[in-house]
């Protein structure tokens, strides 16, 4: 059994709520620790920047990645391509295997990386090696 305290993340809408659901049913084999980091990455990703403003906002003019998710959550959410997109989403970033030299090749990171870059210093954004998977390094960025 997973339990994840999701009142944690800013979650106002049941889409956001539904995809991470979807995400954790479809991928509850994976070990506890590997799940864990990815909660964290998901609670940092739902802050606010220095402006008040979500990173995940539908006008997020920085980051296409995050403007796009968030607009899969407002417009037509309910759709199955809006609930493809978003799984897909949150798939690329808590499963890449792309590692830091190709990472063009996996755009949603590659924006999200381009946007905590821009908001933090170019020395905090790195790639974590947990398992297979390369994730955003948290701890750096919360440091």
């Amino acid at each position: 059994m997973i339990y994840i305290q999701l009142t944690k993340l800013d979650i106002s809408k049941k889409n956001d709520f539904y995809t991470i659901f979807c995400y954790l049913n479809k991928y509850n084999q994976l070990p506890i620790d590997l799940l864990n980091y990815q909660y964290r990455i998901l609670l940092f990703l739902s802050q606010k920047d220095q402006d008040g403003n979500q990173y995940i906002r539908p006008t997020n003019e920085e980051s296409e990645a995050l403007k796009s998710y968030a607009i899969n959550c407002v417009s037509q959410s309910n759709s199955k391509k809006a609930r493809e997109e978003r799984l897909l989403f949150w798939e690329s970033i808590l499963l890449n295997k792309v590692d830091f030299e190709n990472i063009e090749k996996n755009p949603n990171l590659f924006s999200v990386l381009t946007y905590l870059s821009n908001l933090f210093t170019e020395d905090k954004i790195e790639l974590k090696s947990i398992y297979e998977y390369l994730l955003i390094d948290v701890e750096l960025l919360n440091n």
